[in-house]
């Protein structure tokens, strides 16, 4: 899969999920909020659109997985959760940051 097939998705994996994350912020949702604090309402909803595009893909969670760690993501899942469940909670809260900045606008 071609990186420039989601740059979006680049940008949060790479800038915000890369290998010194915990020095940065303590939990997965605190870099989700870096992010969604850092972007345009544009580029927050384009992220969300792409990972959409990715769990709507046939792609397996392997795939997934193989496809987060091309694009520079070095967040390692919690044990036991699965890669489609990973990027649903993902989805599911840049969706709810999303919705929270509109109201504040």
């Amino acid at each position: 899969m071609k990186r420039e097939t989601w740059p979006l998705t680049l940008a949060l994996a790479g800038d915000y999920l890369h290998q010194d994350w915990q020095r940065e912020s303590s939990t997965l949702e605190e870099v989700l909020g870096r992010y969604a604090n850092t972007v345009s309402p544009r580029q927050l909803h384009g992220t969300v659109a792409e990972i959409d595009r990715m769990l709507n893909s046939d792609m397996s969670g392997d795939q997934l997985r193989q496809l987060w760690f091309d694009l520079d993501c070095q967040y390692d899942l919690p044990q036991g959760e699965q890669m489609r469940e990973w990027l649903h909670h993902v989805r599911e809260e840049l969706n709810m940051l999303q919705k929270r900045s509109k109201r504040a606008i």
